[in-house]
């Protein structure tokens, strides 16, 4: 995109009082306007062909032949068959000079794109290193099973019987049956006898 410049004092010109002053001139300043775009856009350096002119007032929406009022009042004028705006160059720059300016660009462009793609590259290249030596996480080692010569065998199991707590006597179940319970009890008192014998000094 390009623009186009205007003196801050462009309706204090006495060419353009002088335009306003006549009949159709707020159209032709309209062409004017319309003519000046049209010079930044093609890159005319502010040459108005036949064809431009046309152009310039469709966009306006104003008739072409009020181009004779901006001759009249020199704001454009004919040098060897050609119609210029007047002094446009003195104001906007040349194509040659906006081909370059946007050349300058393009290269700026580039070269911004290369170093950044080389920033890119280097970042990559740094960064690989540093993944590569990072340590890897560590797993917890598995604990190793007792070896059997080691001095810490876990006791055996004490043997059944010979458990150290001490046993309650045994009770003798009662039974029904009057034969058995009879032969106890002749048992006990003949052991109870015996019993009783040894203790009194008795055969």
């Amino acid at each position: 995109m390009t623009w186009v410049r205007l003196d801050d004092g462009f309706f204090d010109c006495e060419k353009v009082q002088a335009l306003l002053g006549m009949k159709g001139g707020k159209a032709a300043l309209a062409l004017h306007f319309s003519a000046l775009t049209y010079c930044s856009r093609h890159l005319t350096d502010g040459e108005l062909p036949a064809i431009a002119i046309q152009s310039a007032a469709k966009d306006a929406q104003v008739p072409a032949a009020v181009g004779s009022l901006l001759l009249k009042v020199k704001l454009w004028e004919k040098k060897r068959g050609r119609t210029l705006i007047h002094d446009y160059l003195e104001y906007n720059p040349s194509r040659a000079e906006v081909e370059a300016m946007r050349e300058e660009k393009v290269r700026a462009g580039r070269a911004g794109g290369l170093a950044s793609a080389r920033a890119r590259a280097t970042a990559s290249a740094q960064a690989k290193p540093q993944q590569n030596s990072s340590p890897s996480p560590t797993r917890p080692l598995p604990v190793p099973y007792p070896s059997p010569t080691q001095d810490h065998d876990p006791p055996n199991p004490p043997e059944r019987g010979d458990s150290t707590r001490p046993r309650k006597p045994r009770r003798h179940r009662p039974t029904n049956d009057p034969e058995t319970a009879g032969r106890i009890r002749a048992l006990v008192k003949m052991r109870t006898k015996e019993t009783s014998g040894r203790l009194n000094g008795g055969a």
